[in-house]
């Protein structure tokens, strides 16, 4: 079931149980639709992607053939790349971060289901140089399986034979599949951050799948399906074995 919001086209005075961006009000009133006297309009599903909500006072026709005074752009992909793209189309200005075009936007008059880069769960992984899962607490594993041995390189992750494995426990041992099960079934951004390295991939609610309290996307053993996960912002170079690294995950 997708996720979605109502939105009315409102010059008035802020409605008690909604949030109010310039003429556009967004949410369920607590006192009702009827008291209102305004059309609420469902907004478009936000599991696929981002979406900006915006005023239309000249009126925009409906499939319905209802004349409605709000409109939606989705983004094709739900990444921060993809937000700030559609930001910057729609605004004319040159955003560089998802926090900056939020920012602006709201302040102006739009609403957006944009929520930020994600918060990293707490605790660290380190990468281990082994052809293999990532067996033990805080292993993060990169086989490679064109030439049968461990990888370094991040930034080949998601084209064939590059495989990734991350432990559902961090390397005190302590629990985080909770936090990890945000890369399963659904779709967003996975960022691995090494001291100053990072690297960010976008992925679909069919890339990552779990082995015992495992993480993974692997085409080749486990039959992962290719185009399902992809850098959106590479890395520096290739990670190391000692520095501890954070998991960020967004959906």
């Amino acid at each position: 079931m997708g996720t979605a919001r109502t939105f009315a086209y409102n010059t008035g005075s802020p409605i008690a149980g909604t949030e109010q961006f310039g003429d556009l009000a967004v949410g369920v009133p607590s006192a009702g639709y009827p008291s209102t006297g305004l059309k609420w309009w469902n907004g478009p599903d936000e599991d696929p992607g981002y979406v900006v909500g915006y005023a239309a006072p000249s009126g925009r026709m409906g499939a319905d053939g209802v004349t409605g005074y709000v409109g939606f752009q989705r983004t094709l992909a739900k990444t921060e790349g993809a937000f700030i793209s559609l930001a910057n189309s729609i605004t004319g200005q040159s955003f560089t971060s998802g926090s900056e075009a939020k920012t602006w936007l709201n302040s102006n008059g739009y609403w957006t289901s944009y929520t930020g880069g994600g918060t990293p769960i707490s605790g660290n992984w380190f990468l281990i140089e082994q052809y293999s899962p990532a067996d033990n607490n805080g292993d993060i594993t990169f086989p490679d399986h064109n030439t049968t041995s461990p990888s370094l390189n991040p930034n080949l992750i998601g084209q064939s034979g590059y495989a990734i494995y991350i432990n559902g426990n961090d390397s005190e041992g302590n629990y985080k599949v909770p936090e990890l099960n945000g890369l399963v079934g659904s779709s967003g951004t996975l960022t691995l951050t090494q001291g100053s390295n990072s690297v960010t991939y976008s992925f679909s609610d069919t890339a990552f799948n779990t082995l015992g309290n495992q993480f993974y996307w692997d085409d080749v053993q486990e039959g992962s399906p290719l185009n399902a996960i992809t850098v959106v912002s590479a890395a520096s170079g290739d990670f190391n074995t000692t520095t501890p690294i954070t998991i960020t995950i967004t959906n």
